[in-house]
């Protein structure tokens, strides 16, 4: 593993326990919560630390040589590209009730798809070109 990548793995790990902890929060402090907006409020929270998280992965890529930075740019626009297909497939085999999915694991789907799309395409790329 490369020194950019290690450095980027270390700095995540207090934004990602800071998230997990925000998430834990959120679900035990929602029921005592009545306003619809801080409801919204504390929903939206937890994602501070994955903005975080996204602004060290940023400076990660800046560290990347370029070959690096093409294998994660790479798996990016292919994870991106199969969450839009993936996303408006859901939606239409939902309208067209082949799938019975309720609105959280429709987007519980999508979010491992997009995950799967990242992870499968990076490893792919560090395959290809490193071996």
């Amino acid at each position: 593993m490369r020194a950019p990548l290690k450095r980027y793995y270390l700095k995540s790990i207090l934004p990602g326990l800071l998230y997990i902890g925000l998430v834990i929060a959120a679900y035990l402090l929602e029921p005592s919560v009545s306003s619809p907006a801080a409801k919204a409020g504390l929903a939206v929270l937890p994602m501070l630390p994955l903005l975080w998280i996204f602004w060290l992965y940023f400076r990660y890529l800046g560290e990347c040589d370029e070959l690096e930075r093409k294998i994660e740019m790479d798996a990016m626009a292919v994870s991106s590209m199969t969450g839009l297909l993936a996303g408006y497939s859901l939606l239409l085999l939902h309208d067209f009730q082949v799938l019975a999915l309720n609105t959280r694991e429709m987007l519980s789907v999508l979010v491992l798809i997009i995950a799967l799309a990242y992870l499968i395409t990076r490893y792919i790329g560090i395959w290809r070109f490193r071996a």
